[in-house]
């Protein structure tokens, strides 16, 4: 009886090792001279699964709105509904440009559909008007770091 209990635990273990050894992953990272990640991609079983941050890790994208009014409320609703427009334009132009994969879909449908909503953690950078002027101006940036953790939460 005690070969029996020894016997189906080590049998396990080896069922959980050949398992782990056959899934194929693997992460291929690339470094700069300085030693940051510039590119880091996941496959599993020769698919890629995630280049998500290989897009996004080191890029902080900015839009900027310019509306002119002379009340400042109005000026700044304005210019500020613009630049979000706009960063939502830079954001769809970027995961155009690219191939971009998450847990092995592509993510530019999820990211045309919903870009409104993953560009909600901007940040203002700028707000104000210019001298001499009633031109309204609002910089607002978002960091590709936010951008990764909005879409892997939108995926789940």
């Amino acid at each position: 009886m005690m070969i029996r209990r020894n016997a189906i635990p080590v049998l396990g273990l080896c069922w959980l090792a050949q398992a782990c050894a056959s899934s194929g992953a693997s992460t291929t990272t690339v470094y700069t001279p300085g030693g940051q990640v510039t590119q880091r991609t996941e496959t599993r079983n020769g698919q890629v699964v995630s280049d998500l941050h290989r897009v996004f890790d080191t890029a902080v994208l900015a839009g900027e709105g310019i509306f002119e009014h002379a009340n400042e409320g109005l000026a700044r609703q304005g210019a500020l509904s613009l630049a979000q427009a706009d960063l939502a334009q830079k954001v769809q132009t970027t995961v155009r440009g690219n191939t971009t994969i998450h847990n092995n879909q592509d993510i530019r449908t999820m990211v045309e559909t919903s870009v409104n909503a993953l560009v909600q953690g901007y940040g203002i950078d700028y707000a104000g008007y210019d001298p001499n002027s009633i031109k309204y101006r609002v910089r607002i940036s978002i960091t590709g770091e936010r951008l990764v953790k909005e879409i892997e939460t939108r995926l789940r």
